[in-house]
């Protein structure tokens, strides 16, 4: 997917910290050769409790600044000991806004592994590649697995069941 993309960036004075304000408030990331880090974003609620079931929420208002500098946990896995339902995060890495530029075309990279693994969490090699193009690269969590793609008739909702395209979809409002 390729849109265009306005944000308001900068650097924090006297700091290498870049910092962004969202709808939902503001975002503090992480500087390295040329490249502004946001890891872990929330974009909807965690999909636990009562929302396990759920199609994706939107998230609750983050605490500013929120300091995005770590990837979500991956989605729970197949043959992974590592993964948490809490899982459903952003990530955006664009060239500094230190050039000025404000409007920058978006790659979302939406990882691969058959609805069962995967993460957003991109090698720095793939991020330091797209974002050199000037892209702004986004990568997300979704659920996986039975919590993303089971169907049971007791779970029944208007929309189908497939809550790993779902929080796709959520991912990409976010983006928009």
């Amino acid at each position: 997917f390729l849109t265009l993309s306005s944000l308001s960036c900068g650097h924090a004075a006297g700091h290498d910290t870049p910092e962004v304000t969202l709808v939902s408030g503001t975002v503090t990331g992480q500087h390295a050769d040329g490249i502004d880090f946001y890891r872990g974003m929330p974009y909807a609620k965690a999909p636990v409790g009562n929302l396990r079931w759920q199609p994706p929420q939107a998230p609750d208002a983050i605490a500013s600044p929120y300091a995005a500098n770590s990837f979500f946990p991956p989605c729970p896995q197949r043959g992974k000991d590592n993964g948490s339902e809490d899982c459903l995060g952003i990530n955006v890495f664009s060239p500094s806004a230190d050039d000025g530029q404000t409007a920058r075309p978006v790659l979302v990279w939406i990882h691969g592994g058959g609805y069962v693994g995967g993460s957003g969490d991109l090698d720095p090699k793939v991020v330091s590649h797209w974002v050199n193009q000037g892209l702004v690269l986004v990568s997300f969590n979704y659920r996986l697995g039975a919590l993303g793609i089971f169907a049971h008739p007791a779970l029944s909702q208007p929309d189908g069941v497939n809550y790993s395209v779902m929080d796709m979809v959520a991912a990409l409002s976010w983006v928009q």
